[in-house]
Formats: C-alpha cells, sequence, structure tokens
C-alpha cells in the first residue's frame, strides 16, 4: 500500500478513535469530563514523533467533533462540567470556555 494511502487509513481510524476517546475517563480514575481526556492534549501526544502525525490529525478531529457535541448538554451543572485534577469542577461558564477552546484548536 502507498504511504499516502496508509496515512489516510490511519487518519480515518484515528478519527473514529477520537470521537470516543475523551469518554475513556469514565473508564479510568479520572471521572467524567476530566479535563485530561476532555481536551487537544491526547492529540498533541501523538505529535511527538513525526511518523504519528496522520494519527495526531484524525485523533484531533474527532475529539474536536466530540467536545464540541459536549458543548451542548442539557445543563451544564454537576457530571456535565469539566473536571481538572488538583482543581475539581469547573463552573458551568468555565466548562464551556473549555470544551469551546479545546473543540476549537482541535479542529483548526
Amino acid at each position: 500500500m502507498p504511504p499516502a494511502a496508509v496515512a489516510v487509513l490511519v487518519t480515518l481510524i484515528a478519527f473514529v478513535a477520537g470521537l470516543t476517546a475523551p469518554d475513556l475517563d469514565l473508564r479510568l480514575w479520572l471521572g467524567h469530563r476530566s479535563g485530561l481526556t476532555h481536551s487537544i492534549l491526547p492529540a498533541l501526544l501523538l505529535l511527538v514523533r513525526r511518523t504519528w502525525r496522520p494519527a495526531a490529525c484524525g485523533t484531533a478531529a474527532g475529539t474536536g467533533l466530540h467536545l464540541a457535541a459536549d458543548s451542548f448538554p442539557n445543563r451544564m451543572i454537576g457530571y456535565a462540567t469539566v473536571k481538572l485534577p488538583g482543581v475539581g469542577a469547573l463552573s458551568a461558564g468555565e466548562s464551556y470556555a473549555w470544551l469551546a477552546i479545546n473543540a476549537l484548536a482541535a479542529l483548526m
């Protein structure tokens, strides 16, 4: 398979993974809407190696779409707010800002 085709395939697979990756916090000790998983951080970590850039692009796009969807809960309270390790739950306004800024950064 040509390198460009491999890059496209990796990007598409990473996009699908990025759509669900933010909710890995539900299976970890992080708590729902952790700032570690509900951010652009996972995609940035993939940029460490040049060969992982297609995966970083796909992950960023999927995560950005996920975060954009998370910006529209019924009410931004409790379970819906973003939680930062060592800080705790952000306010509703801060949670909206966190999700919007990270979604925009991921999709740019």
